[in-house]
């Protein structure tokens, strides 16, 4: 039971809105342990993707504002060094407005602590997770990193833009075979929106040091917007969010006004602070600097 003891005395300190608090445990039964949450009136994402409505209900702008939830949380709990190491989309639950909170986090290092979906699929030689959200690495060599959560998160990233399940049809062997030895991954969703399929083709990257972490996966999220109306495209969204470059030949300015951002993608070499230069639609050069915790391919977004 000292496992259970440090793990539950780390969860009950962990607040944050995009994360499920944990309030106590239930200790009357020396036969059974049970966590006492905060309710989540909307249930799991799962279901919420299983609905028969789904694709004509639920648009684009609350499709990035779940998958911005779920990053927002899995950064605050690798801020708190505390890893998930099942996460899917029946461990995001939804509250009674609709936002998403990451659960069932840090169960897999005390053995009190696992639950029936991860005892579930537990291999021989100790991993822990389910198959079908697991990286190559996971699945290869049981290794496990903050990338292992982050192709994860890539999987929820397909369901939320698909609506189905991945690998649906296929038992854990096939899903391996898949993942590991052809290095498949399911097809992107048709009409899905270009900037999400990159950042979930970066997320499920092979090599785990090519995948973004949290912090740089809520980055993105928080700075790009959905298309005001089916005409806005990538180049030309709108947020009221303030950000800075430098136009060439004039001194860096601030912008707070209703702006437009363009998509730019860190060239082969670039590392975060080196500046880029760039040409805006309306034909302006710019000098832009590359954020933090970027790496050469992947792509991110700034207001003009």
């Amino acid at each position: 039971m000292k496992s259970f003891s440090m793990e539950l005395a780390i969860m009950v300190k962990l607040r944050s809105p995009r994360v499920v608090s944990v309030l106590g445990v239930v200790t009357t039964d020396p036969t059974w342990l049970g966590l006492v949450v905060e309710f989540m009136a909307g249930g799991t994402l799962r279901e919420a993707l299983d609905a028969e409505d789904y694709a004509a209900a639920v648009d684009e702008a609350r499709r990035r504002r779940w998958l911005g939830d779920v990053a927002l949380g899995m950064s605050y709990l690798y801020a708190m060094g505390v890893e998930h190491r099942d996460l899917k989309t029946l461990n995001v639950l939804l509250d009674g407005k609709g936002r998403c909170k990451v659960t069932d986090f840090g169960l897999s290092k005390s053995d009190e602590l696992n639950t029936a979906s991860t005892m579930a699929t537990q291999a021989g030689g100790g991993i822990k997770g389910t198959p079908a959200y697991m990286a190559p690495e996971l699945l290869e060599s049981n290794t496990f990193t903050e990338k292992t959560d982050v192709y994860a998160f890539s999987m929820i990233v397909w369901e939320v833009l698909d609506g189905g399940v991945p690998w649906a049809g296929l038992n854990p062997m096939q899903v391996g075979m898949q993942v590991m030895v052809q290095r498949k991954r399911p097809p992107p969703p048709a009409g899905a929106p270009p900037d999400l399929v990159g950042l979930m083709e970066r997320c499920w990257s092979h090599d785990p040091a090519a995948r973004p972490s949290f912090e740089a996966i809520k980055g993105w999220l928080a700075g790009g917007a959905a298309p005001a109306s089916p005409a806005a495209s990538a180049a030309a969204l709108y947020s009221p969010a303030p950000s800075q470059l430098s136009i060439v030949g004039e001194e860096p300015a601030t912008i707070t006004q209703t702006q437009r951002f363009m998509a730019l993608e860190v060239p082969p070499g670039a590392q975060p602070g080196m500046t880029l230069q760039a040409t805006t639609p309306e034909g302006t050069t710019v000098q832009v600097a590359i954020p933090a915790g970027l790496a050469p391919g992947m792509r991110f977004q700034v207001a003009y």
